[in-house]
């Protein structure tokens, strides 16, 4: 691609130059300066690549998030998996948080680690319809039921998504005040 780019510049400036001969009465054309040519092309195909070059380097910034993204979700999806697998008699390893709910989001609720063995600081809760809400006695409430300000327990696998902040994906969020 660079290449076609590349000689269809140097065809235009050629015929540029032929093209623009002198206009006065006298038949006698000025010589072609082809050093000047040569530079001009030259500094267009310099131009033209590190355009080309952004281009290329955004596309691959974008595929670059994508690919996070894809994985982000396949990950998500294998919590699903081994929550929705109840026929399983394999122990699952669960982890504990306790956080402040500093903000609630779609899917996702920002909390501040008060308590854990493994995590401090502000982390990312991804919520899924798999999720269980619970208040301080147990019984099984809806998202709305969480408010920001309000301690919490989360209960998660211990996979940490390496991202900043740390994200992790909720099997429950139960109430502690």
């Amino acid at each position: 691609m660079k290449k076609i780019l590349l000689g269809i510049i140097i065809i235009l400036s050629i015929f540029m130059v032929f093209s623009c001969g002198n206009t006065s009465e006298s038949s006698e054309r000025e010589p072609v300066d082809l050093d000047n040519i040569q530079e001009n092309v030259s500094y267009e195909a310099e131009a033209l690549n590190a355009s080309l070059d952004q281009d290329s380097e955004a596309q691959n910034e974008e595929n670059d998030a994508q690919a996070s993204k894809e994985k982000d979700i396949d990950m998500v999806a294998n919590n699903d998996e081994i929550l929705s697998n109840d026929a399983s008699n394999e122990v699952k390893a669960e982890f504990v948080l306790k956080a402040i709910v500093k903000k609630i989001e779609n899917d996702r609720i920002v909390v501040e680690i008060i308590e854990s063995d493994y995590a401090f600081g502000v982390y990312h809760i991804l919520t899924f319809d798999t999720t269980k809400y619970y208040n301080k006695n147990g019984s099984q409430i809806t998202r709305q039921g969480i408010m920001v300000g309000d301690t919490v327990e989360i209960t998660y696998s211990g996979q940490t998504m390496l991202s900043y902040p740390p994200q992790v994906v909720a099997y429950s969020i139960c109430l502690t005040n």
